[in-house]
């Protein structure tokens, strides 16, 4: 069987005929082939000829047969060139083999059925059609005849055709289309469909080369990039194979389920390029983008956890929380830029937007709250809870719950507040160890140990506590303040305390406070904006209009000084100029209770003085004269003759009132007297503010004695008046204990 191959280009070879005809000459050129000019005459023609090459209007060839001419043109043409049918104009090729004739290829336009030029191979060979002289560096166009294969740039032809490089197919008028395989391809052969498919199809593989059209809005097996409808529980996307699912955008990591390393990523550049680190959660763009070796972290959010290298078992929520966090661990940030600028800090909780911004390498701080410990940046063990707490400390172990608490406080240690704006202004904020317990408590200067307590207290000096604000009007409770007194721990004990040398100098007084005065006075050297925060809302009058009873604690500064007293009675401040004077209303006890023992020891010493007093009343009631008396104490000494004379002249003239016994008493007391017969008595009990408790009117008149029951007395001070005829005899104190 003949292959026929049509090709563009003409390649032909000249027949040449000579004549032979003996002729004269009359000169020509050597290797001339000569021919007639017109019927005599020989000459040279256009055949050159010497022996080894033949050129045709050439005298130099350089090959066996050459035709050099400005206009090269040849014309093969058969006999039967007025009609159109095939012709018999070829060019040969062959050799002679034992006299005969073989040819093995031609070229022509003499092929059944055809009007075209055909190079033919007679004798099964290949032929190659090649621009380089190397043909295995460029083979060109390659027919391989065995299996009837064509190959273009390649001499191992696997296919009807086959091209080795890019396969390009170039516009009518300009552009092209091109289709190249990978450098190392696989070895796939596409089976395309028998006929076209339907406007909107597509091509696709059933994973064995063959081809065929695919509806895209038609659910399949694929998965379509219109959308999808599920149709049965078992589709799902994934794989069923022990290998990851990555998602790609632009060729950037985008998405990530990694079982061997147990890690999960969702976002552009989330996780990438992470190399060893395993059980990490990202789902923002680029949430720990930068993690290598860091475990157990979770980043949820545009760029949070961004910096993490080998930190681990963070959680970071918001957008770029974390963000910093290099190899810090075990922190918690959620919120917009929570613990931002963390870099190696460990054990920090924040919660909210750009809580613990600031901090770099602090740990184990705790912020709730909008801007809470913001500027926290190596303080350690600080709590915040409420918006801007702790907003400006660098501190350790600071607390703060509530909006604004300790707001101020920069670089004071363990301190505490609790309330909104508690503690919110600590003048320069590097006091420590404070406390601060309510809404608007402070201080009005930088201490330390300094505590308030209630709405707007203020204290004012290191180790002050203050309970309550200037409005306050009562403290207290259903039991007595215990203090401790333990004498194991007491030293330089001495009995110094003045008695009734210090009361008797004391002024006891009324008096109203200003309390608007007073707070002015606090707060004097706080700045405008904290005054004016600090007295919102306060309402000065009821506290002004209570009428207390007490003492002005400079006098009985004065008091003491002025008998040698030293005691803690008196807390003169050490700046008065911002701190006010106060007493210890419950260690005048110790002086009372002084002056009630050096009273008993006069009583102590009346006592014998009233026996003989009372022992002559009773003699003096049973006997009429004077006489009589003399005789009964005729045996007497002289001391008791003089205090017989003095009692009969006191009886005689006026009331008298007596010192309770016992004194101090708990359970009761009797208190005696004597009162003229002519005279209207009555006993008057106060309690120690001078309020009146109760009045008893005596009946009979003469010697007698008032029982006193204390159930229903609290401890305290008390006093009794004896009132004859409308005026005060005589005033004695008594102490319940």
């Amino acid at each position: 069987m003949k292959k026929i191959i049509f090709i563009s280009s003409l390649f032909f070879a000249t027949c040449i005929l000579q004549a032979q005809t003996t002729v004269t000459t009359t000169g020509g050129t050597a290797n001339y082939v000569t021919k007639f000019s017109g019927t005599s005459t020989v000459v040279n023609s256009s055949i050159f000829d010497d022996g080894s090459k033949i050129g045709l209007f050439t005298a130099a060839p350089d090959q066996i047969f050459e035709l050099r001419h400005s206009t090269p043109y040849v014309r093969l043409r058969d006999n039967n060139n007025t009609t159109d049918v095939n012709g018999t104009c070829v060019i040969e090729f062959g050799q002679q083999s034992g006299g005969a004739w073989s040819r093995t290829s031609y070229i022509g336009d003499g092929f059944s059925g055809f009007r075209a030029l055909g190079i033919v191979l007679e004798n099964s060979a290949d032929f190659l059609i090649s621009s380089n002289a190397n043909p295995s560096a460029n083979p060109g166009l390659f027919f391989e005849n065995s299996n009837q294969y064509v190959g273009i740039n390649t001499l191992t032809p696997g296919s009807e055709l086959d091209v080795k490089g890019t396969l390009r197919l170039s516009g009518s008028t300009s552009g092209y289309v091109g289709f190249a395989p990978a450098a190392a391809a696989g070895s796939t052969t596409y089976t395309m469909p028998s006929a076209d498919g339907s406007s909107g199809q597509v091509l696709q593989t059933n994973g064995s080369g063959t081809l065929s059209w695919l509806t895209t809005s038609t659910p399949t097996s694929a998965w379509q990039l219109t959308g999808n409808t599920v149709g049965a529980t078992g589709n799902f996307i994934g794989t069923i194979d022990d290998y990851d699912v990555v998602f790609k955008r632009n060729n950037v990591q985008s998405g990530l389920l990694n079982a061997s390393l147990y890690n999960t990523s969702w976002g552009v550049g989330a996780l990438n390029p992470n190399t060893t680190g395993g059980s990490n959660t990202a789902m923002g763009t680029e949430a720990l983008t930068n993690n290598l070796t860091g475990l157990e972290n979770v980043a949820i959010g545009k760029w949070a956890l961004y910096s993490n290298t080998s930190g681990y078992i963070n959680t970071a929520i918001g957008t770029e929380a974390l963000y910093y966090n290099t190899t810090g661990t075990n922190n918690t940030a959620t919120g917009y830029e929570a613990l931002y600028s963390n870099t190696t800090g460990l054990g920090n909780t924040a919660y909210g937007v750009v809580a613990i911004f600031n901090n770099t390498s602090g740990n184990y701080n705790t912020a709730i709250g909008l801007s809470t410990l913001f500027d926290n940046t190596t303080g350690t063990g600080n709590t915040g809870v409420g918006n801007v707490a702790l907003a400006y400390t660098t501190g350790d172990y600071n607390s703060a719950l509530g909006r604004r608490a300790l707001l101020w406080n920069t670089s004071g240690n363990y301190n505490t507040a609790v309330g909104n704006d508690a503690g919110y202004y600590t003048s320069n904020g590097t006091g420590s160890n404070n406390t601060f317990i309510g809404y608007g408590t402070i201080a009005n200067g930088d201490y330390s140990n300094a505590t308030a307590i209630g709405k707007g207290a203020i204290t004012t000096a290191p180790g002050y506590v203050v309970i309550g604000s200037t409005t306050v009007s009562q403290i207290g409770g259903w039991l007595d303040w215990t203090n401790m007194s333990d004498g194991r721990f007491k030293i330089n004990v001495t009995e110094n305390v003045k008695g009734l040398e210090f009361i008797k100098k004391l002024r006891p007084v009324t008096y109203q406070m200003d309390t608007k005065a007073a707070d002015d006075f606090l707060i004097q050297n706080m700045p405008d904006s904290i005054k004016t925060d600090h007295q919102a809302g306060m309402d000065f009058v009821p506290s002004t209009a209570i009428i207390h009873s007490g003492f002005i604690a400079q006098e009985v500064d004065s008091a003491a000084q002025a008998c040698g007293f030293v005691s803690s009675i008196v807390h003169t401040p050490a700046d008065s100029i911002t701190t006010p004077y106060a007493l210890s209303y419950a260690e005048f006890v110790v002086p009372l209770v002084k002056a009630v023992q050096e009273q008993q020891k006069m009583i102590d010493s009346l006592k014998q003085r009233q026996n003989v007093t009372d022992s002559l009343l009773v003699a003096l009631q049973s006997c009429c004269t004077l006489g009589s008396i003399q005789k009964n104490i005729q045996n007497n000494d002289d001391d008791q003759l003089n205090l017989l004379s003095n009692h009969n002249i006191e009886l005689a003239n006026n009331a008298v009132l007596y010192q309770n016994a016992p004194n101090p008493f708990s359970d009761g007391t009797s208190i005696k007297y004597f009162v003229p017969g002519n005279a209207d008595a009555q006993i008057v009990f106060y309690d120690e503010y001078g309020s009146q408790l109760k009045v008893f009117k005596i009946e009979e008149k003469g010697i007698g004695q008032l029982n006193v029951s204390a159930s229903n007395l609290a401890a305290g001070m008390y006093s009794y008046s004896l009132i004859v005829n409308g005026k005060v005899a005589d005033t004695k104190k008594m102490l319940k204990q």
